[in-house]
């Protein structure tokens, strides 16, 4: 079997991102840009903030790149998103 590394991800607070997600209009609006991607030059995550890190680089970075650094590369993704998949089926079953 092949050696998967942890995916990042897993240990982020998924309320917390939905919370920032949320919220990310309104701050652009505040400060008057045109677009929620352009607002995350202004606003940074503290350091140790996982889940600000996470926002930033789900917004800006290119797809392999994020797989990479918070899913472990492509595969893991991939077998994450079948775990979803079969917990979503399991629900719709009951």
């Amino acid at each position: 079997m092949t050696d998967i590394p942890d995916a990042p991800v897993t240990d982020l607070d998924v309320s917390r991102i939905g919370e920032m997600i949320a919220r990310l209009p309104a701050v652009a609006a505040s400060l008057r840009h045109k677009s929620v991607k352009g607002t995350l030059t202004y606003v940074h995550a503290l350091p140790g903030d996982q889940e600000g890190e996470f926002v930033r680089d789900f917004l800006t970075l290119p797809l392999d790149a994020l797989l990479d650094k918070w899913y472990g590369g492509r595969l893991h993704a991939a077998e994450l998103s079948a775990g979803v998949m079969d917990s979503v089926l399991q629900e719709l079953r009951r």
